[in-house]
């Protein structure tokens, strides 16, 4: 019983920190001001500060992409891999079909690779 007094306290401390921590957050932005921070384009390869895009970059299939990829994976997360040719795009989306189970039909899949290979092909 004691020990469950402990946990139960520190998950009250825990949350009562969180919150509080939010409440500065809040409480730091002026008056007016917008809460929302737009993020900063990715132009520095070495910079790894994390902050996730807006916006896609615009591309054949973009919304496909957006419909079927995002959910997993972030727009930073695809906006960082190395710039690839389409066959290896190509392994990569069969993989997450095969593999990990995404419900991509085979015509989606080469509208994906299309996408991925124009943002993100090599040049």
């Amino acid at each position: 019983m004691k020990t469950m007094s402990y946990l139960l306290f520190g998950v009250i401390a825990v949350a009562a920190l969180a919150y509080g921590c939010y409440m500065l957050v809040l409480k730091a932005i002026p008056e007016g001001q917008p809460r929302v921070v737009a993020a900063k384009p990715f132009n520095d390869p070495k910079d790894f500060t994390p902050r996730e895009p807006n916006v896609l970059p615009a591309g054949p299939h973009q919304e496909e992409f957006a419909n079927n990829c995002i959910a997993c994976h972030s727009t930073r997360l695809t906006l960082t891999q190395p710039d690839f040719p389409a066959a290896k795009w190509g392994e990569m989306v069969k993989k997450m079909v095969t593999v990990y189970g995404a419900k991509i039909e085979p015509a989606m899949e080469a509208h994906i690779v299309e996408y991925l290979t124009a943002i993100k092909g090599v040049k």
